[in-house]
């Protein structure tokens, strides 16, 4: 997945998607059992409900980094 390399090897520390893109990229290294990407620092979902799981995959494997909600859509 390129987006993984392009973390790597540009040193990427902020990311800022939906929470499906995160999802992928984490269902992706976790498959391949990829080793974590120390790089990156703060995560920002947006734009959509965030899987009760996700927050703990985010840190488990970006060593801990940072994640905000900035909000998604509302159920009526």
């Amino acid at each position: 997945m390129q987006w993984l390399g392009l973390i790597e090897r540009e040193g990427v520390t902020v990311w800022n998607s939906v929470p499906a893109a995160m999802g992928m990229l984490l269902d992706y290294c976790e498959a391949r059992r990829t080793p974590s990407a120390p790089t990156l620092r703060t995560v920002l979902l947006s734009g959509d409900w965030i899987p009760v799981t996700l927050p703990d995959r985010v840190r488990a494997f970006f060593d801990g980094a940072d994640m905000t909600s900035l909000g998604g859509s509302r159920r009526r």
